[in-house]
């Protein structure tokens, strides 16, 4: 079972339950499906580098947020034409826990050991599972996946004033 799949799946069903709130049906459900099991063998190919094994979790993103609040690449841009890609290993259980309470941390632009991050305009992902892929909480398309982004091919209308104060941090 992927893990970000399987959050996205379920994350709804426990925001329905009393007493939880949308962030923590977001911080229950990785629990939930870390116990059940989160490994999956996947094979991530980009820029020439080969990551094959066992992966928790792998982030493809154009943005910054995943999930509401979840910023796990500050960093990203969604106009340089690159994608913002974050493999979580999953080499152990313990190791697994310490990068979900980093992330639940907020210890962004910082990543601990067994996670990998990187910049791409071309990934492509295989699975050995049958499992369909996750976009944005609704289910993708099967493995293999070749996703790639260009720079300014969506056109969108934003106030200048507003992105010069976000880049000057004001």
């Amino acid at each position: 079972k992927k893990f970000a799949a399987a959050i996205g799946r379920e994350i709804g069903r426990y925001r329905r339950r009393r007493l939880v709130s949308g962030t923590g049906a977001y911080l229950l459900s990785p629990g939930v499906n870390f116990i059940r099991g989160i490994h999956e063998h996947y094979v991530v190919d980009v820029d020439g580098q080969h990551f094959d094994g066992n992966q928790t979790l792998m982030c493809i993103a154009n943005g910054r947020y995943y999930g509401g609040s979840f910023n796990p690449v500050p960093d990203a841009e969604p106009d340089d034409g690159l994608l913002d890609v974050i493999v979580i290993k999953g080499d152990s259980p313990i190791e697994t826990i310490r990068t979900i309470f980093h992330f639940i941390k907020r210890n962004n632009g910082s990543y601990p050991p067994g996670v990998v991050y990187f910049k791409s305009d071309d990934v492509t992902l295989y699975s050995y599972s049958e499992e369909s892929t996750d976009i944005d909480g609704q289910p993708g398309p099967r493995f293999p996946v070749h996703i790639t982004c260009e720079a300014g091919a969506l056109r969108v209308i934003c106030p200048v004033a507003d992105r010069r104060k976000k880049r000057s941090g004001k």
